[in-house]
């Protein structure tokens, strides 16, 4: 069962505000990033609510959720992990020259549209969060170790 209790309470002037959260991200060790999401209007058991029914709703539960799964490669010509260059031919100013999504069916990354994927169970949930945390891992672990390699003999 996937349930989300945590409310924000954002003050707007001159009336406050609540807004529920519907979902998670997580992004892994190997910058896949993972939505898990099963509010009013995803493919889950909230489906058919409006948004005004799961705001009201105190236990926004569903035994199903909707994910999605997508990557960022940054683009290497203007990003430095601090700032972006606007003008940056290669990426428009974005920072990102490619975005990889997961196709849960494949079980691969697909590059060029979005891949979502309803009616998941907790089981099926923790296969495919697996499965994304595993992508390339390998490689980027092995790149951490040559620039660790590099820069000692540099240094």
């Amino acid at each position: 069962m996937f349930q989300c209790d945590a409310v924000v309470k954002q003050k707007v002037y001159p009336n406050s505000k609540v807004e529920r959260s519907s979902g998670l991200w997580i992004t892994f060790e190997n910058d896949w990033t993972i939505s898990v999401q099963w509010g009013a209007g995803r493919y889950a058991d909230n489906r058919d609510m409006t948004f005004m029914e799961a705001f009201a709703d105190c236990d926004l539960t569903s035994k199903v959720v909707e994910i999605a799964a997508w990557h960022e490669i940054p683009c290497h010509e203007c990003f430095d992990g601090e700032w972006i260059d606007n003008n940056c031919k290669d990426c428009a100013g974005t920072g990102k020259v490619q975005e990889y999504w997961y196709d849960f069916d494949k079980r691969e990354p697909c590059k060029p549209a979005s891949s979502v994927k309803g009616w998941v169970t907790a089981d099926e949930l923790h296969v495919h969060m697996r499965d994304v945390s595993r992508i390339g891992i390998w490689q980027l672990r092995y790149r951490k170790m040559l620039r660790r390699i590099w820069r000692f003999f540099v240094s």
